[in-house]
């Protein structure tokens, strides 16, 4: 089986929590977990506002596939990882060489930071994706690039 050759690059609690989460959405529990030491002793689960539930959701959409949510909580970070150049080509294509933004797309994609965090089971990568394409969009229908731009730099800041 698949899941058995899977390491777990889980590097904190965040991983087991969304993996939970998307588990209990899975059965009909909504986005609830087990409680930590500061929740009632009576509650079976609660929800946990400190974690997005976007990245939840797209664990539990891919467990609707057919994906346990154990490997979903890799497949999301990692396919993100793998949307961000095309993303950043989006996003800088409106105003720079196709040359120069590719080059940008390959470095921002091949950091070390963007490397750590895309490989583990976390959100940063598919938020930092989310963000990429948001500024691309206010780029490309703002009213004009050069007077967005500023504004979205500021944005990524």
């Amino acid at each position: 089986m698949l899941l058995d050759t899977v390491t777990y690059p889980f590097t904190a609690a965040d991983a087991a929590g969304y993996v939970e989460d998307a588990t209990n959405v899975l059965a009909g529990k909504g986005l609830r977990r087990t409680p930590g030491c500061s929740a009632p002793s009576d509650a079976d689960l609660v929800y946990s506002p400190a974690f997005p539930p976007g990245f939840s959701l797209a664990v539990a959409g891919l467990g609707k596939l057919g994906v346990p949510p154990v490997l979903g909580v890799l497949w999301v970070p990692w396919t993100a990882w793998a949307l961000l150049p095309i993303a950043i080509l989006f996003a800088l294509g409106a105003f720079l060489s196709p040359w120069i933004a590719m080059a940008i797309a390959a470095l921002v994609t091949t950091s070390p930071g963007v490397i750590e965090a895309g490989y583990h089971a976390l959100s940063d990568i598919p938020f930092f994706l989310a963000a990429v394409c948001s500024v691309g969009l206010l780029i490309r229908h703002g009213p004009t690039p050069r007077t967005t731009l500023p504004l979205a730099v500021l944005w990524l800041a």
